[in-house]
């Protein structure tokens, strides 16, 4: 065992295979609907060598498929994990991972992000959990404690993350001045709001945001609609909203939560549950706050899977009988006229894709590629910003998912080998090779602020002439960087949502 001192009292460890975990440490503590406060000191020395219950949630397909269940949760989640090759005075690149899974579920605790791997590599790594869902993100003038609306306590709760891990990392032979902040789909999101974040500055050194961007936070209007509605599913109104929101069960606030996004998910458009516009925590978009220089001046790697919305083709029945005309009425739920039937035009008609096919490339590219690429052209003004895209394919359902939403998860964390993940991921040499290649972009990029490792192709930052992208595919480490990939698509995407009054 290996014991540290916080600044809550000593934790003992556990040593294993050359690295050394904390597991299930408490970073801050909350009551319900209220901002996370330091947690509670103890006495003696406190084991931490289990993952702890998750935030509250039923839990999503990514969540268990790491392993993750959803039953063991507690409300008491601001906890973090910790792998180190030795707690030193190493000195060593730290990489912090904040977990997706649409602000509703996952945990840090997840197996599937277990950090052994790449501490091996010589890096310390944390993963945390935070507040989801309406415990984390509903706003609402009733909320016990709170003036006003409030809304942001799971983006605070990752804000005191960080800043246990600044006050702390150094004990665990990692280096406060070198944070690699990096997390996927919600967890990218979440990112590309801290980029944003006054708060949030300074904390990290770099930003990595894998299948997400910074466009996902709720305006004042919208958190409302979601606030007060969640209010009426829970059988509450003004005048008993603290008393119904303090005495609710868990299980109950699931339940009103559920019905609220089954309720509002069409007029919405997005998420239900996520980080808002308060002019507080959050003082603006945070994409126009990064367009404007008013963000994080740090290097960022963005990216995306091939093949992103494929992860949901299995449960959508009605995609594989699609003709054209259905593709473009199923585009006119998210598009305005004349874009469905120009985006039928240029991928089923000029690229020859199936309309199934056609619906999911166009989903992909709307909630995932358009997003990220509009981050690296605002970012590219202030700092470097490195671009990606993921084409490994998942072998399951005879790779009928493709380089589907979250296949890189593994491959970054060089667990795609573990049992539970590896029908998912796929094996050989050339899996290996993959997973080599991110592992080592990731933390030469935490390291250094460069994505490039030893025997490393080139990656050179984002411009708006060649737009460079790093391609990570079967070609492991020999995959270097293609000049303006998928062009045509990116230029229709580009005119469509500069007309719609989204980024460009």
């Amino acid at each position: 065992m290996t014991s540290v001192d916080t600044r809550s009292g000593r934790i003992e460890g556990i040593a294993k295979d050359g690295v050394t975990a904390f597991l299930g440490l408490p970073y801050a503590r909350a009551e319900r609907f209220r901002a996370p406060e330091p947690e509670t000191p103890w006495t003696g020395v406190r084991r931490v060598d289990a993952f702890a219950p998750c935030a509250p949630q039923r839990g999503g397909m990514l969540a268990r498929l790491g392993g993750l269940d959803p039953s063991v949760s507690s409300e008491d989640c601001q906890r973090l994990n910790v792998w180190t090759p030795a707690p030193d005075a190493g000195r060593r690149p730290v990489l912090v991972w904040i977990h997706g899974g649409s602000f509703t579920s996952g945990s840090g605790g997840s197996p599937l992000f277990d950090g052994t791997a790449l501490a091996r590599r010589g890096v310390v790594v944390v993963t945390i959990s935070y507040r989801l869902g309406a415990l984390g993100y509903l706003a609402h003038p009733g909320l016990p404690g709170v003036s006003g609306a409030a809304g942001n306590r799971g983006l605070l709760d990752q804000i005191a993350a960080l800043e246990w891990v600044r006050e702390h990392i150094g004990f665990f032979g990692g280096d406060p001045g070198r944070v690699l902040l990096f997390g996927e789909s919600a967890g990218a999101m979440s990112i590309g709001t801290l980029l944003a974040t006054p708060r949030a500055h300074g904390l990290f050194a770099a930003a990595a945001l894998q299948s997400g961007a910074a466009e996902n936070t709720s305006s004042a209007e919208d958190a409302a609609r979601v606030g007060h509605h969640f209010l009426q599913e829970l059988g509450a109104n003004a005048a008993t909203a603290e008393r119904a929101l303090s005495e609710a069960s868990v299980e109950d606030l699931l339940g009103a939560q559920d019905r609220t996004t089954a309720a509002l998910w069409r007029e919405l458009s997005g998420l239900t549950y996520q980080p808002r516009v308060d002019g507080d925590v959050v003082p603006e978009p945070p994409s126009e706050a990064i367009a404007a220089g008013r963000g994080a001046a740090v290097p960022v790697v963005v990216g995306t899977n091939r093949d992103e919305y494929r992860l949901f083709l299995p449960t959508d029945g009605k995609a594989g009988s699609l003709d054209r005309a259905a593709l473009v009425k199923r585009l006119r739920m998210h598009l305005p006229e004349p874009w469905p039937e120009r985006a039928a035009s240029i991928y089923v008609d000029e690229r020859g894709l199936s309309p199934r096919d056609a619906w999911f490339a166009i989903e992909t590219d709307r909630l995932f590629r358009a997003p990220a690429l509009a981050l690296a052209e605002a970012h590219a003004d202030h700092a470097e910003a490195f671009v990606y895209r993921f084409d490994w394919a998942s072998p399951v359902l005879d790779g009928l998912l493709g380089s589907c939403h979250g296949l890189e998860i593994p491959f970054v964390f060089a667990n795609h080998r573990d049992a539970g993940v590896a029908e998912f991921a796929g094996s050989g040499e050339e899996a290996d090779a993959l997973a080599e290649a991110m592992a080592e972009s990731w933390i030469a990029f935490a390291g250094s602020g460069a994505p490039v490792g030893e025997a490393q192709p080139p990656w050179p930052a984002h411009d708006t002439t060649k737009r460079s992208t790093r391609i990570f595919g079967a070609e492991g480490a020999a995959a270097g960087a293609a000049s303006a990939p998928d062009d045509e698509p990116r230029a229709f995407w580009v005119e469509a949502r500069r007309e719609l009054g989204l980024p460009g």
